[in-house]
């Protein structure tokens, strides 16, 4: 069933500036919009986003389009994603294609890319790609030969596919995927993926959302201690480590 929310929400501390080149430097407070889909909604990570900021220091509110299952071209058709983006008054807008399309459906993918993220330019706001992670080892869509046959295989493509979009479209690409699969080699104890292979846990929406407050708002992960609830203290300690050791200024 088509799914789109849009969401509004204001937590406030106090914000230090991004100095990355291809990250604009936000108003105070940030106000970040994201499009996205299941990967943006379930566990509400903008929300998380938002309180991770916030617990390191910065000043960030947040607004999101989503649709269950959506390709950047069905957040296009299917959603009020380019009414919204045209509202302005956004530091960011973050885009989040189908779990599998830059791997799976390339050109379709870079052309939404580039139509968003020029209705994005027009506002003045940064454009920021959410690069998500792989399937879990042994699901079945590693039996597809465009899937590179396993998960390292398939996060370099989905890497590649949002890092092609980033250059193309003048934006960053915020390396989640890449800090999924480093937690996956170096902690397999903590638990990322829902059963179904493919959703994050609490932990992964955790360690997504300290990706994005490091690399949007450069936020200093090891000066945070906030720990969602059902989320192990310990576990989080060793996910902001991880986000550090992925996101270098």
């Amino acid at each position: 069933m088509a799914r789109w929310l849009l969401t509004l929400t204001l937590l406030a501390a106090c914000h230090k500036p991004s100095t990355t080149p291809d990250v604009a430097r936000p108003q105070v407070p940030a106000n970040v919009l994201f499009l996205g889909n299941s990967y943006t909604f379930v566990n509400d990570l903008p929300a998380m986003t938002v309180r991770f900021a916030e617990a390191g220091g910065a000043q960030v509110r947040q607004a999101s389009v989503t649709l269950g299952g959506a390709t950047l071209a069905g957040l296009l058709g299917q959603t009020a994603a380019l009414a919204t983006i045209a509202q302005g008054g956004w530091s960011h807008v973050v885009l989040q294609g189908q779990s599998l399309e830059p791997a799976a459906d390339r050109a379709p993918f870079l052309a939404a890319a580039q139509t968003l993220a020029d209705a994005v330019h027009k506002t003045g706001a940064a454009v920021a790609f959410y690069q998500t992670w792989p399937r879990q080892p042994g699901d079945a869509v590693y039996q597809q030969p465009w899937s590179g046959g396993s998960a390292p295989a398939l996060g370099q493509k989905l890497r590649d596919g949002y890092q092609q979009a980033a250059t193309r479209a003048g934006g960053v690409r915020v390396p989640v995927g890449d800090a999924w699969q480093l937690a996956l080699t170096q902690h397999p104890e903590i638990a990322l993926y829902q059963p179904d292979g493919s959703h994050p846990q609490v932990a992964g929406t955790y360690l997504a959302a300290c990706v994005f407050a490091v690399t949007l708002f450069h936020v200093d992960a090891s000066a945070v201690t906030w720990t969602p609830a059902g989320l192990a203290a310990a576990d989080a300690s060793a996910l902001r480590t991880i986000c550090r050791q992925v996101v270098v200024h």
